[in-house]
């Protein structure tokens, strides 16, 4: 990386945000006003000094401040710190501006470890909770990184093993829940975590920990600038991508697994500071990494200043669930101001050898394990008395028109979100992108709950339409933003994860408020299809297959997007009126998709991966293979999902992980993972 490059970098910085010093001062002087009002809520100034250096413990007001508001505040520092550089970490490293410190499902290993340990092996707790979530979170690291080295530890193979482990671990969880609710109740309020303290323990358990795992971070700059200019590049100058990638990605998950252990889940931060840093520093060097920590940290503070200033107006609102709400915008904001760089290359299988020499036949396979699906679906069923098989006749037409629509609805769904899912992550060049992270579905949740609020004598066409509104604003909202900045890939990415992050955290405030109206909206976030009439069916089968069509019509964009806008543009296409075409279609079979079935992430993250792996190489063959498997998917899921544990039905989301999570993995992982 030459000197040029990096003041050319700040040249253009200045160029496109010239206000990031002001801003970044206003918002220094608003967290200190904030932190202020804490201390003026306690004690009068005169007093302050006297409660940092000799605390009065008879006195109340010297106790809370001292044994809860200086503790409250010097662990949102350091943990917002630690998060920001651990996400300075899986950003360089990976080179992908979605990654965080999360991602190789350390944090829902740590929730699934606690989960389990409360339901079958209570007396763990007697040691804490730190060991357990410890413990859970190196076992899903460990899972994470063993099928990743299949790969050789290449980012995108290391991207999608974590990824498939928090997903799988958080389906775990949710089955927990399912059958174990008073059990863990308490475990549902520690994860949404709260900065709150009663002592200086926490802090004092996290200081030793956490500063040596950065302080290794921080000795080994050099490697992570060198791995930011590729694989090859650091090979060259004598540096091991595989074991730099390893102990740096193995370090920052350590710290994340550290603060998970201790506070709960805090999401955002660690995806949103480095980001956010790029304004300040925006070439990779040790600036981005110091950036990181201190945005974090003002970050976190801020956020955890400001809910405990409106709590006596909003109630008690923990900032790692709160988190998203602030710094969505500020994503958004990133996006359209600051230099990006470029998006990163999607992987390729690693090797050709894996592709299948008879397509066509492998296809008709799927045709028929989606009828066999279906007759299954249909014929097959759970009752009071047990299984039964049998054909419905007249005196039963009731239970056939309840099962075709949810049939129909089910595939339906599954081609819309598996279609969009490859046109995503071919259009925007990265492996991450999925149609949950448009924010499209959380747009339609909010829509949703906006209309059983103040429409609740509507009626389902009503409320539906309400919906509408909400999936189609935020997906004009990323339209025009995104023909602004001629849709390029990571400035699209960022406006959809700030947007969605805003409206799935509005989502989950909405939920917890306790509003006896919002709570109906429970079944629909769960993903279940108990209320899918025809009318649903009928649209997003419709939807499906103009999407379908749509998709095939346009497949030479979408096979070309992952050469490069360089290479797209030579061949004579027209990048941002392209990309923002292909955005649109994936946008509206998202919106179909979601209103019909709810939030389902598995099917349009990793069917595209799937059909990958499997052997499908062409992007024809591979839009039809993913459409099948998806509709495969989503009706053995609903199946499955309403018998299994009858009669409480399951979601086919859930299902749909719990299934395919384990047969990804070990395609991964026996693929020698898929090279960046």
């Amino acid at each position: 990386m030459s000197i040029g490059s990096v003041s050319s970098g700040h040249e253009h910085a200045q160029r496109r945000f010239p206000l990031r010093w002001p801003v970044l001062i206003i918002a220094l002087v608003l967290v200190l006003l904030l932190v202020v009002q804490g201390f003026l809520s306690i004690a009068k100034p005169a007093e302050w000094l006297r409660i940092f250096i000799a605390p009065d413990l008879d006195d109340p007001r010297h106790v809370i401040g001292f044994y809860s508001f200086l503790p409250r505040l010097a662990v949102g520092l350091l943990v917002g710190g630690v998060l920001g550089l651990g996400g300075a970490v899986f950003q360089t490293v990976l080179r992908n501006p979605l990654a965080e410190p999360g991602l190789l499902g350390v944090a829902s290993g740590a929730q699934i470890a606690l989960a389990l340990a409360l339901v079958f092996a209570p007396g763990l707790w007697t040691f804490g909770s730190e060991p357990i979530a410890l413990g859970g979170a190196a076992v899903a690291l460990g899972i994470s990184l063993l099928v990743a080295s299949a790969g050789r530890f290449s980012s995108t193979t290391v991207v999608l093993a974590g990824l498939m482990v928090g997903l799988y671990c958080n389906a775990v969880f949710s089955l927990l829940v399912l059958f174990n609710h008073d059990y863990l109740i308490n475990l549902l309020t520690w994860q949404a975590g709260s900065l709150q303290q009663g002592g200086w323990e926490v802090f004092l358990y996290l200081l030793p920990r956490l500063l040596p795992l950065a302080g290794l971070i921080l000795l080994l700059q050099r490697p992570l600038n060198l791995l930011s200019l590729g694989d090859g590049q650091a090979k060259g100058l004598g540096v091991s991508p595989a074991f730099m990638r390893l102990t740096l990605l193995a370090a920052a998950a350590a710290m994340a697994a550290i603060v998970t252990s201790s506070l709960g889940l805090i999401g955002m931060v660690g995806l949103a500071a480095p980001n956010l840093a790029r304004a300040f520093a925006p070439s990779y060097d040790g600036r981005r990494l110091a950036w990181s920590a201190i945005l974090g940290a003002l970050l976190l503070v801020g956020i955890d200043q400001l809910l405990r200033a409106i709590t006596p107006f909003v109630g008690n609102i923990p900032a790692g669930a709160a988190a998203g709400l602030f710094t969505g915008p500020f994503l958004v904001i990133l996006a359209t101001r600051v230099r990006l760089g470029s998006a990163p290359q999607m992987g390729e299988p690693a090797s050709e050898t894996n592709a299948l020499k008879h397509p066509g036949r492998a296809l008709l396979v799927l045709c028929g394990l989606c009828i066999v699906s279906a007759a299954l679906s249909f014929l097959v069923t759970k009752n009071a008395q047990g299984w039964a098989f049998s054909l419905p006749d007249v005196s039963d037409m009731a239970a056939s028109f309840w099962r075709v629509p949810r049939i129909f609805a089910a595939a339906g769904a599954g081609v819309c979100l598996a279609v969009a899912g490859v046109i995503l992550q071919g259009t925007l060049r990265n492996p991450m992108a999925s149609p949950d992270l448009l924010g499209i579905g959380y747009g339609a949740g909010v829509g949703l709950a906006v209309a059983v609020l103040f429409l609740s004598n509507a009626g389902g066409m009503s409320k539906l339409a309400v919906a509408s509104i909400g999936a189609f604003a935020v997906l004009a909202a990323i339209a025009l933003i995104g023909k602004r900045m001629a849709f390029q890939p990571e400035r699209v990415l960022l406006v959809g994860v700030g947007l969605g992050s805003a409206f799935h955290a509005l989502m989950i405030l909405l939920l917890a408020s306790g509003n006896p109206r919002v709570a109906g909206l429970l079944n629909w976030y769960s993903g279940s299809m108990g209320n899918v009439g025809s009318s649903d069916a009928i649209l997003v089968c419709v939807c499906a297959l103009a999407v379908f069509l749509a998709a095939m019509l346009l497949k030479r964009p979408v096979e070309i997007f992952p050469l490069g806008d360089t290479t797209t543009r030579a061949i004579g296409l027209k990048v941002p009126q392209s990309r923002g075409i292909l955005l649109l279609i994936a946008g509206v079979a998202t919106t179909a998709a979601t209103l019909t079935v709810g939030p389902i992430s598995f099917i349009g993250l990793m069917v595209p991966h799937f059909v990958s792996l499997l052997g499908f190489r062409t992007i024809g063959v591979r839009l039809i293979a993913a459409a099948l498997v998806g509709a495969l998917m989503l009706i053995f899921a609903d199946w499955l999902g309403r018998n299994i544990a009858y009669p409480w039905p399951m979601s086919p989301g859930l299902i749909a992980s719990l299934l395919g999570g384990i047969w990804f993995l070990w395609l991964l992982y026996r693929r020698k993972g898929i090279v960046s």
